[in-house]
């Protein structure tokens, strides 16, 4: 009952792709959070009836997450059948061979670099399943839960920011949509090394805080995940380019590819008694293989240098980055494992990541609109006093 009912929730979450995926388009985020905060709240509930409920609490759980969250998307659906007149259905277009050849070639090297995350993420637990156990998979599950928290600003940024570079890119401004996409990785940078210097050096401390018994290896397969995550950022808004014009075949091809083939060069090194590591060792490799494709391809189609992909963000990304190491592992050398040490070194992290960034990161005119940013907002609040 539980897999059917799942099987019902997946059925309208397909189908309500398209109408939310127009509230990106039109940059309706407000709408997007608000209904987000709403199915939130729902499944807080869903769980809070549980203390009162004595029988079979997972079908009653299942039933109350399927039901808030069909809900949900039939009312985000309908709001977008009524807000965006691309929403309506026309039956024309059914018969437009070159739309519907378009459509469906883009559609399926989207689903092809989505199948090489497939593949990677089941064929990691997989083979962590036949040569590790419970323990490994246990371990696995949580470096993957911790290390996916960690990337949901930087997504969430490329979220917002992609509409902008598309439609600038649309509109003719190609150098308006370059700097957005030089601005996006920036951005995304510093968001996900705010939260992911703290967590690789007190990886070790956060876990035994939040789970006191901590399965072996997690450290270590939680730490390789963060990797993982901070070089896919350092080409988000370069793809967010490809995805402008549409030239995602090559891109998609390469990562479905390199994705897929992270499990045969996992299984090689487990063969080779290279431990549970292994795993993390092949995803940080072939994600940083993938990256390549990606910046070879805005070359071939922008006639960007990949030097300037180079000295405009991997090398201050490399620099803020061991920087802010170095002063985190510093900090968590002076002070014993707690609580206390992860927040200062968080706050310590912040105040070096944003100085760092300030001065090696951005260019000369991102400087002055932060700056006039930040001197509008304090002339706001003096008004306001």
């Amino acid at each position: 009952m539980v897999f059917g009912l799942s099987l019902i929730a997946a059925f309208f979450s397909m189908i309500s792709v398209p109408f939310i995926a127009m509230y990106t388009a039109k940059q309706r985020f407000l709408d997007l959070a608000f209904w987000g905060i709403i199915q939130s709240l729902l499944l807080f509930l869903s769980a809070y009836i549980l203390i009162f409920w004595e029988d079979n609490r997972l079908i009653l759980y299942t039933s109350f997450v399927v039901l808030s969250t069909i809900c949900v998307q039939i009312i985000q659906m309908g709001r977008a059948f009524y807000l965006f007149s691309e929403c309506k259905l026309h039956f024309s277009y059914f018969f437009n061979k070159n739309r519907s050849c378009h459509l469906l070639g883009y559609s399926f090297w989207n689903f092809w670099g989505n199948f090489g995350h497939l593949v990677r993420t089941q064929g990691n637990a997989i083979l962590v399943n036949l040569f590790f156990g419970t323990q490994g998979n246990a371990a696995l599950g949580i470096g993957n839960q911790v290390s996916n928290q960690t990337n949901v600003l930087a997504t969430s940024l490329s979220t917002v920011v992609t509409p902008a570079i598309v439609q600038n890119e649309g509109a003719g401004n190609r150098k308006e949509a370059v700097r957005l996409s030089y601005l996006t990785a920036k951005l995304g940078i510093i968001l996900i090394l705010l939260l992911t210097i703290p967590i690789l050096v007190e990886a070790d401390n956060i876990l035994n805080i939040w789970l006191i018994h901590v399965p072996k290896y997690s450290v270590g397969i939680c730490q390789l995940m963060i990797i993982m995550f901070m070089i896919e950022k350092s080409t988000m808004g370069q793809y967010a380019l490809l995805q402008a014009i549409g030239r995602i075949k090559r891109v998609e091809l390469s990562t479905g590819i390199f994705y897929s083939l992270t499990i045969l060069l996992a299984y090689l090194l487990i063969i080779d008694n290279k431990g549970i590591y292994s795993i993390g060792y092949a995803c940080v490799f072939m994600m940083f293989i993938s990256r390549f494709f990606i910046v070879f391809d805005v070359k071939r189609y922008f006639n960007i240098p990949i030097k300037n992909w180079l000295n405009i963000i991997i090398f201050p990304y490399l620099i803020i980055t061991f920087w802010a190491l170095g002063i985190s592992y510093i900090v968590s050398n002076l002070f014993i494992p707690s609580l206390f040490r992860i927040f200062l070194n968080i706050i310590v992290n912040f105040v070096v990541v944003i100085g760092t960034s300030y001065f090696l990161l951005l260019n000369r005119q991102e400087k002055n609109e932060c700056v006039e940013l930040i001197r509008k907002n304090i002339l706001r609040n003096k008004n306001l006093i």
